[in-house]
């Protein structure tokens, strides 16, 4: 079983620059040293993943689609790449090297990004809000403070401006970050530029599918 390395197209799409940044630190462990290696279920969620550019038997295939579909919650909104991979690597482990690549053409625009970003956003709640996964609990994090964060501002409007203060420094802190992770330049250029925006979609698009499973589930009960 083969995941492809994928090379981001970056010359002038500042949108492709901040995607890949945020790979590059989520994947840490696999970018700072890209080489031939294998990954399993134990470190599944440090590594890249995605159906975009990958291999495996067809009996393989076919057994973990079946296995996906009575899996997931919301199979219109769900993360295949993360599910129906996670479950390959229970069977057997998945490969990975810079020696099988593509080159990846991302979103050019602010509006597609802005949708594309909304709609990850649901796709991770079904993807990690199972225990077990290495976002499991940030997700219930942020879930938790942007509840509280809301609440405070509504009964106590006085916070808003030292939350921004604090949020604007925090941002700020991010761009550094960026650049003692060995980002390019542009690359933490892009990721400070965009974050704000990426944040208020990608949390909207978690909020919706909370609210859709609530909603669903509440269904069910009656």
């Amino acid at each position: 079983v083969w995941n492809g390395h994928i090379n981001v197209s970056k010359k002038g799409n500042i949108i492709a620059r901040f995607g890949d940044a945020m790979t590059i630190i989520g994947w840490r462990r696999y970018f700072k040293n890209p080489r031939l290696i294998s990954y399993g279920p134990v470190d599944f969620d440090h590594f890249p993943k995605g159906t975009g550019l990958f291999t495996a038997p067809r009996s393989t295939l076919l057994a973990a689609i079946e296995w996906f579909e009575q899996n997931t919650t919301d199979i219109k909104n769900s993360s295949d790449d993360t599910l129906l991979i996670r479950h390959i690597t229970e069977a057997e482990k998945i490969w990975l090297s810079p020696e099988f690549s593509a080159t990846y053409f991302a979103r050019t625009t602010l509006s597609a990004f802005l949708k594309h970003s909304y709609f990850r956003g649901q796709f991770f709640v079904d993807g990690f809000l199972r225990k077990g996964t290495r976002f499991y609990y940030p997700l219930l994090g942020f879930l938790g403070l942007s509840l509280a964060l809301v609440f405070a501002c509504i009964l106590w409007p006085q916070l808003l401006p030292p939350l921004l203060i604090f949020g604007s420094i925090l941002w700020v802190v991010e761009f550094f970050a960026g650049i003692l992770m060995k980002l390019k330049l542009a690359d933490a250029g892009s990721l400070f530029l965009l974050t704000p925006i990426f944040i208020v979609t990608y949390g909207a698009g978690i909020w919706t599918a909370i609210i859709k499973k609530i909603l669903k589930n509440s269904t069910r009960f009656n």
